[in-house]
Order: C-alpha cells, then sequence, then structure tokens
C-alpha cells in the first residue's frame, strides 16, 4: 500500500518535471520564433 502510493507520487513527480521541461521547450521556440517575427 506505502509502497504503491509512493511509486504513484514518484510517478506524478516525474510527469510534472516533464511537463515543465516540455513547456520550457516550447516557451523558448515561441521566443525564438516572436523574435524572428518582430525582426
Amino acid at each position: 500500500m506505502v509502497f504503491n502510493y509512493f511509486l504513484k507520487f514518484r510517478l506524478m513527480k516525474a510527469a510534472h518535471n516533464y511537463a515543465v521541461f516540455f513547456f520550457c521547450l516550447i516557451c523558448q521556440s515561441l521566443r525564438k520564433y516572436g523574435t524572428y517575427y518582430t525582426g
């Protein structure tokens, strides 16, 4: 029971880190393209 909860917690934490990483990547891409469009 406790181990299952711990596993779920680790999975959620990993997913959160992955989402933050993707969000930063997308933001950087948008910023890069934004500078292209604004000159």
